[in-house]
């Protein structure tokens, strides 16, 4: 466990010279202008490092932050000094200069830690992440692979985030294959309502009735060859008869070749007509077979939609079971995360009041870094008093030190534990 045991404060902001010691939770005071937000501003710079451009006093060229640290028992002393130059760091440890200064403080403390309003101020993802990261919750990478059996590459982000995404994936997929099962229903129906009457086959038919109607038209040309061939012996035979007998076998001949046709050609009509009639069956029968193999393709279609739609089913059930297991692992009572944002009690992160804000981030800061949970809070005059005294007894709960500047009448000082320095 790490606590700042000491604070030395010299020519930094609105600070000349100030040393004070602290303990658990200590609060910076006095009114507006004497230097609240420059103490807690010189402990973060002395610990996290980065730009400080204008932490100089005015009129100073050189400026220091000492602190002294307890780190389980063993003195640790980070000194950051300041100039126009980039601040210079030094830290030992046990009284030994340590090789690397701030990444050996990188390891122990952590910028939420130092400052919950960075936590705060996060955006809805960000807040998820870090929540997450704190609670030891993974992406369940394997699980979600079994689920999608592939369907899908996981996306990258926190474990909330990969599963609402692959939700969403899923269930867009969904009413994708939902909208392919209405259409190719739509097509069965439509093709089953046009379907024309299939009946029996005629081919068959067809083709004797050709065979008939080729008989009845040789028949005829036998009947009339044969007609003829009489008349021709009847003129040979009565050539000497003249003209009475040729004119006699010509009426013969025409009255044979008429009743003939009055025979025969109704016969070849009525076969023509019966052939018209059978060759529209026929076309009947192999529309009605090609719509129903349009059909049998439309319903497959159909049925593989619906199938892939009832699999994808069970897949956002299993998911929505994941997510309930997996932020069930979060480890603060009342927390859940909904459509990508936090929530306590079902009251999204960004609706709740600033004192409940600041608990919750008080709570992701001592899961995360559990070995420094040390706060620094700048302008809490905005709790008012109930919620102030609350949230320091969660704090304490929680065995988090807090360095707190709030406004307040008289000059600069600092209370550890209630006490002035």
């Amino acid at each position: 466990m790490v606590k700042i045991d000491k604070v030395s404060i010299r020519n930094i902001a609105n600070i000349a010279d100030f040393r004070f010691s602290l303990g658990p939770v200590n609060v910076v005071s006095g009114k507006n202008g004497v230097g609240k937000s420059s103490i807690i501003a010189a402990i973060s710079a002395a610990l996290r490092g980065g730009s400080h451009t204008g932490m100089l006093r005015r009129g100073s060229s050189k400026g220091e932050v000492v602190l002294t640290l307890d780190r389980d028992g063993v003195p640790v002393v980070v000194t950051r000094r300041f100039s126009k130059k980039p601040s210079v760091l030094e830290v030992t440890e046990g009284g030994l200069p340590v090789a690397k200064p701030q990444g050996y403080l990188n390891e122990i403390l952590d910028a939420i830690v130092s400052n919950p309003d960075a936590f705060k101020q996060a955006t809805a993802k960000e807040r998820v992440r870090i929540m997450l990261e704190a609670s030891g919750v993974e992406t369940p990478a394997e699980d979600l692979s079994e689920i999608l059996d592939g369907w899908t590459a996981l996306p990258e982000g926190s474990a909330a985030e990969v599963i609402d995404a692959c939700h969403k994936r899923v269930h867009e997929a969904r009413r994708v294959e939902n909208k392919a099962a209405r259409d190719h229903r739509s097509t069965v129906e439509e093709l089953e309502a046009s379907l024309p009457a299939e009946g029996e086959d005629f081919s068959a038919r067809l083709e004797g009735l050709k065979a008939e109607a080729e008989n009845f038209r040789a028949e005829r040309e036998r009947q009339r060859a044969a007609v003829m061939s009489a008349r021709a012996g009847a003129v040979d035979a009565a050539n000497a008869r003249r003209d009475e007998t040729i004119a006699a076998a010509d009426e013969a001949e025409r009255f044979a070749l008429e009743e003939i046709e009055r025979d025969v050609q109704p016969k070849i009509t009525e076969a023509a007509a019966e052939n018209a009639r059978l060759e529209e069956g026929q076309r009947n029968v192999e529309r009605a077979r090609g719509v129903r193999t349009a059909i049998d393709r439309s319903r497959e279609k159909w049925d593989a939609a619906e199938s892939r739609s009832i699999k994808m089913d069970r897949q956002l059930e299993q998911l929505e079971e994941l997510r309930a297991r997996v932020l069930g692992d979060i480890k603060i009572e009342g927390v859940d995360v909904f459509e990508g944002e936090i929530r306590l009690n079902g009251i999204p992160f960004g609706s709740l009041s600033d004192s409940e804000k600041t608990k919750l981030s008080v709570r992701v800061a001592r899961m995360r870094q559990p070995e420094a949970p040390i706060m620094l809070l700048d302008g809490m005059e905005k709790f008012d008093d109930p919620n102030w005294k609350g949230f320091l007894e969660h704090a304490e709960k929680y065995g988090i030190q807090i360095v707190a500047a709030r406004v307040s009448e008289g000059p600069l000082k600092v209370e550890p534990n209630g006490k002035t320095s």
